[in-house]
């Protein structure tokens, strides 16, 4: 077993190339075991340098034995009614484990498959992609075992935290911030960061893409040299460059801006490196917000769908992205967001990673707490968060259990499994807590770090989630690092100079 571990991690090294995708991303079907229990498969950071770099088995039956793959290639073929979903031809770990636990106990059976990552940051090996899956032998339907959802796991670069800012003039500070240690890696201002209305990773988090309301500019970092190299790939017609999102496998970066229209459109650009078209509109939508105010929008994580929020109305419009649907950037009509009453901003949307839901950040007027509606795309529905009250209930004061968030509520960072949501709002001397999704109810946890959260516009989850980075202003501003399950402080590094911070985002 010794040296078929040591073969399969050094096979897995040395065939880490491939195509870029989002890290540790879950996709496919997971099969349950005895007692109903899916066996669950998680990783932390994949990025290079990391020696801790681990595979996590748990939810499986006690004492059992299991198998765990790992390969360059999803695939879907089916063991009786169980998906496999690493592709059995490109192979490069493949393992029989022992689940720690009382025998036969559901849901008890644990194991874990280090691989350490000890080797420098790479350029051409960031991005890289492996699939992997656990499969439980353990029977509750004859021939089908139990199975994990698959594992998207992409290699990258050391966990980095931008923060972007809008504090007045031609030149807006940026800074870059090291969520490990913690500290202040590099700071600057300039007009590529001019406004910065949002930003996304890329290519194993070394390039950045930022979107400027004011440059009506979309701009890119190169984030593997400091200070970083920046250069500009598009400039739009008018009207700013709002969001910005990313297909990963079709290599299309999208923004919300005016195309050469008469309207602000989701915008499909070219960013396949050495594409004849990089950097240019690749197609639009027509006239997809309707004339109503919008800014605000979120791609789902498999590319494949977009939510765009209207103001005043509050509409969510949903439209579809994949590039091979004949229907590709058309939208459905708007859909009204459920509010509990008086003036109510629809403030961001976030689409989980199985496509099944769009969580709606809610901004009530006042120092009235905010809500968060959650739309059932297979339903097309609003989820009613409490059956025993007439209408449709948010998750809020009113909801069954009730949470109570913070007024303006504002900020919202969801996990990659879709399991829990780091929140923050600016109302008062601002907040920020944690929301755990746990099958059909959810549980709060409010942030105390100690420090304050004064302007807390902006949540991101850092360090394999499991850390938060908070941006606040003005007094004093800086990037609170807290722990992401319990909001214990970590950190609160300065940002000099900082106002306004509307960009927290961790690679």
């Amino acid at each position: 077993m010794r040296e078929l571990r040591r073969t399969c991690l050094v096979s897995l090294l040395a065939l880490l190339v491939g195509a870029s995708a989002e890290a540790q991303v879950p996709y496919g079907n997971g099969a349950p075991g005895t007692g109903g229990f899916i066996p669950r498969l998680t990783s932390n950071q994949a990025f290079m340098g990391n020696a801790a770099f681990n595979f996590s088995i748990s939810n499986g039956l006690g004492g059992a034995s299991a198998l765990f793959a790992v390969s360059l290639a999803k695939s879907s073929t089916f063991v009786g009614t169980t998906e496999i979903l690493v592709n059995l031809g490109t192979l490069i770990i493949f393992v029989p484990l022992g689940l720690t636990g009382p025998n036969g106990t559901p849901g008890a059976g644990t194991a874990n498959f280090p691989i350490p990552l000890n080797f420098p940051p790479t350029p051409a090996a960031a991005g890289t992609l492996v699939y992997a899956q656990v499969v439980v032998l353990d029977f509750p339907t004859p021939g089908s075992p139990a199975a994990s959802r698959g594992l998207e796991v992409e290699l990258g670069y050391p966990p980095l935290v931008f923060v972007g800012t809008s504090v007045g003039g031609s030149t807006d500070p940026f800074y870059l911030v090291d969520p490990l240690v913690p500290s202040l890696v590099y700071s600057s201002n300039n007009a590529f960061t001019d406004n910065v209305t949002d930003a996304v990773f890329n290519q194993g988090g070394t390039e950045l893409f930022i979107g400027s309301s004011i440059r009506n500019q979309v701009n890119r970092a190169d984030v593997t040299v400091v200070p970083p190299v920046w250069t500009t790939i598009y400039t739009s017609a008018g009207n700013g460059c709002y969001g910005m999102g990313i297909d990963r496998i079709f290599k299309r970066l999208y923004t919300f801006t005016n195309p050469g229209t008469a309207t602000r459109e989701i915008t499909a650009l070219d960013i396949q490196p050495g594409s004849p078209t990089y950097g240019q509109r690749l197609a639009n939508t027509t006239n997809v917000s309707g004339g109503g105010l919008a800014e605000r929008w979120n791609i789902s994580p498999t590319g494949k769908r977009i939510c765009l929020l209207t103001l005043l109305p509050g509409n969510l419009i949903i439209v579809d992205s994949d590039v091979n649907s004949a229907g590709y950037l058309t939208a459905q009509p708007p859909i009204v967001i459920p509010t509990s009453g008086g003036l109510a901003l629809a403030n961001q949307v976030r689409i989980t990673p199985d496509d099944a839901y769009a969580l709606v950040v809610i901004q009530n007027s006042g120092t009235t707490p905010g809500e968060l509606a959650r739309y059932d795309f297979n339903a097309a529905a609003w989820v009613d968060h409490n059956t025993g009250m007439p209408g449709i209930q948010n998750i809020g004061t009113s909801s069954n259990p009730p949470v109570v968030f913070g007024s303006a509520f504002t900020g919202i960072s969801l996990s990659k499994d879709g399991s829990f949501a780091l929140v923050s709002g600016f109302g008062g001397t601002g907040w920020a807590g944690r929301l755990d999704f746990q099958g059909a109810s959810w549980s709060y946890t409010t942030f105390n770090p100690g420090v304050p959260l004064n302007g807390s516009w902006a949540i991101g989850l850092t360090d394999g989630e499991g850390r938060a980075a908070i941006g606040t202003f003005p007094s004093p501003a800086a990037c609170v690092i807290t722990d992401a399950l319990n909001g214990n402080l970590v950190a609160s590094v300065p940002l000099p100079g900082a106002g306004n911070v509307y960009t927290v985002l961790s690679r």
